[in-house]
């Protein structure tokens, strides 16, 4: 009887070990994370101005966008612009999505071999 309550206690805190720990992971933090690498994706778009090509004017609707950095094409960019950059790229989520989208399109476009016709 005695070794059926042990067993019993000891299943049950598995189970509280167990709850807690996922519960833990499931609380969200204070600081959003985004769904993009921020360097990764400024480096893109720093690229894409300094080198403008037809394979990747895809970029250009960022221009219209709200508070985009001016950016002049054809011209390396300096780091105060592109910390500028950077900034409205952490701030920005919605216009990186679209973005990514493009590029995704873009690649499939130009340089996919299996959709090059």
């Amino acid at each position: 009887m005695k070794l059926k309550y042990s067993f019993v206690l000891v299943l049950l805190a598995f189970f509280v070990v167990g709850f807690s720990n996922s519960t833990i992971a499931q609380i969200p933090s204070d600081a959003a994370i985004l769904p993009y690498q921020v360097d990764e994706v400024t480096n893109i778009i720093k690229e894409r101005f300094e080198a403008p090509h037809e394979t990747n004017e895809y970029i250009q609707f960022l221009v219209e966008e709200d508070d985009f950095p001016a950016i002049a094409p054809n011209v390396p960019m300096s780091s105060e612009l592109t910390e500028e950059l950077t900034e409205w790229v952490t701030t920005h989520p919605a216009a990186i999505e679209q973005l990514l989208i493009r590029a995704k399109k873009n690649y499939d476009k130009y340089f996919n071999p299996a959709l090059i016709k």
